[in-house]
């Protein structure tokens, strides 16, 4: 741990300094080389204050470029093993700020909704107060999985001065079409009431974390002022509309001007809006799309995965650090084409080879449009109309697979039970 004169224990209380010593020395120093600091309190313009945990090289104290990671889901009971960039990023000379949003977690204030406009506006603030800290060097970052690839965009939409790249995986630049509320008009159910949407109804109510946060019941009474579920405003919004639009970057992608790094899955939740965003942007950019699901690339499923953290230090070290990595010399895109293979739902990786591309759509390629016709007969033209009769069963697309938002496993199986009752 530091010493009271190092601006690394900005955020850690005199009183949990003394009386969780033991505590602290195990709880900040989550990996080798890596100490966490807890609870740094950033400011922003309401006067309210966002909590931020710090992982960072425990052997330096010069200046450094930062990656922040700007999610609801509480700091304080972040299990390590799963963010493995929290240690990985510190060793290669980053410090990794994981902010509580406004009203989550240990941060002060009311969370009434996600992706809010107060949100993205804290995001910015967030950004520039790090940037003038002495333990940054004036580069901020942001990455995220999910929620934190979708902050990644709104707040860079903003233009925060001293935003330098950003790094979105598994998101989405539509928040109606393409997130996970009403993916083709329906409320997916499943996930939205009986997953993620309940669950952060609990998250919302519970306490912060009395070993780090000092006014612990002062914050817990704001968060639970205001505690409405996020599920019943999407039950009041079924439709697109102006509800939906502030937080799709997709009808705005020219005010986002900094470099971004996209990473998607195919297997993800959010297929469509990598390319989509990467045809879009007009800034230096590059695109990364493998097989997986709903995760980072060195756990997703099916895989193979990779070691992507190895492209992200590349990535930052070009724009942070200005070293010469070679990697905006490269093709801007890397894709993971996929072939036949047997349709196993909890198969771990998928048959099919890497290719890059200059280019999206690449060139050469072309659409096909056929037409359906008389006699059950698809063709280029469009001749005779014919029509068809099916009997509904609400059983047909089980066999179509789960939508992923964070399961391991649900992939397609055979279809052809689903085929026998369908129009095809």
């Amino acid at each position: 741990m530091q010493s009271a004169q190092s601006p690394f224990t900005l955020g850690v209380s005199a009183v949990n300094r003394q009386n969780r010593q033991e505590t602290m020395s195990t709880l900040l120093h989550p990996y080798p080389g890596v100490e966490l600091v807890k609870n740094v309190m950033i400011p922003v313009r309401d006067g309210l204050h966002l909590a931020a945990d710090l992982y960072r090289p425990d052997d330096t104290n010069e200046p450094l470029p930062v990656v922040m990671d700007y999610i609801p889901y509480r700091k304080d009971e972040v299990n390590p093993a799963y963010f493995p960039q929290y240690a990985y990023l510190p060793r290669h000379g980053y410090i990794v700020a994981r902010v509580d949003i406004r009203g989550t977690g240990a941060s002060e204030g009311v969370n009434v909704d996600e992706y809010t406009l107060e949100e993205q506006r804290d995001g910015y603030d967030a950004i520039e107060w790090i940037a003038l800290q002495p333990w940054c060097d004036g580069h901020v970052n942001m990455m995220g999985i999910s929620y934190g690839g979708f902050t990644c965009l709104q707040v860079a939409s903003h233009q925060p001065p001293h935003l330098t790249s950003i790094i979105p995986v598994d998101f989405t630049d539509d928040r109606y079409t393409d997130d996970c509320h009403y993916r083709g008009g329906l409320l997916r159910a499943y996930y939205d009431l009986g997953w993620y949407g309940a669950r952060m109804i609990a998250w919302g109510a519970m306490p912060p974390d009395p070993d780090w946060c000092e006014n612990w019941a002062e914050v817990w009474e704001q968060h639970l002022a205001h505690n409405e579920p996020y599920l019943l405003k999407w039950l009041n919004h079924q439709t697109d509309g102006p509800y939906w639009r502030p937080g799709s970057v997709r009808d705005f992608p020219e005010r986002i001007k900094c470099p971004a790094f996209l990473i998607g899955g195919w297997r993800d939740g959010y297929p469509n809006p990598p390319l989509r965003l990467f045809q879009a942007l007009r800034v230096p950019k590059k695109v990364l799309i493998g097989p997986w699901n709903h995760a980072y690339p060195d756990a997703g499923i099916p895989g193979p995965r990779i070691d992507y953290l190895r492209e992200v230090v590349r990535w930052l070290d070009h724009w942070c650090k200005g070293k010469n990595t070679g990697l905006m010399d490269e093709s801007p895109m890397t894709l993971y084409m996929q072939h036949y293979q047997e349709p196993i739902v909890d198969r771990l990786d998928t048959v099919g080879e890497w290719r890059s591309e200059i280019a999206w759509p690449p060139p050469g390629a072309a659409d096909k449009v056929l037409y359906l016709n008389a006699n059950h007969v698809l063709s280029e033209a469009l001749s005779e109309a014919g029509d068809d009769t099916v009997t509904y069963h609400p059983s047909v697309g089980l066999a179509g697979g789960l939508w992923s938002g964070g399961i391991q496993f649900g992939l397609p199986g055979d279809q052809r039970p689903d085929e026998a009752y369908s129009v095809v």
